[in-house]
C-alpha cells in the first residue's frame, strides 16, 4: 500500500507544526523560570530602569 503525496505532505507537516509547538512551550517554561530566579531581564536601556523606579516611588 503507497501513501499518497498529500497524505505524506500532511503528515509531515503536522509534525512539523506539533514539534514546534512543544518546542515553544518548552522554551516558554525556561524563560519563565529565568524571570522568577531573576536571571532574565526585560529592561535593558538605564534610563527606562530610572523612569521605572521615579515612577515607582510616585
Amino acid at each position: 500500500m503507497e501513501m499518497s503525496s498529500n497524505a505524506f505532505t500532511s503528515d509531515v507537516s503536522e509534525g512539523a507544526v506539533t514539534s514546534l509547538i512543544k518546542l515553544g512551550t518548552e522554551q516558554i517554561k525556561v524563560y519563565i523560570n529565568k524571570f522568577i530566579n531573576k536571571d532574565l531581564l526585560f529592561i535593558g536601556k538605564e534610563e527606562i530602569i530610572k523612569l521605572a523606579k521615579e515612577q515607582k516611588k510616585n
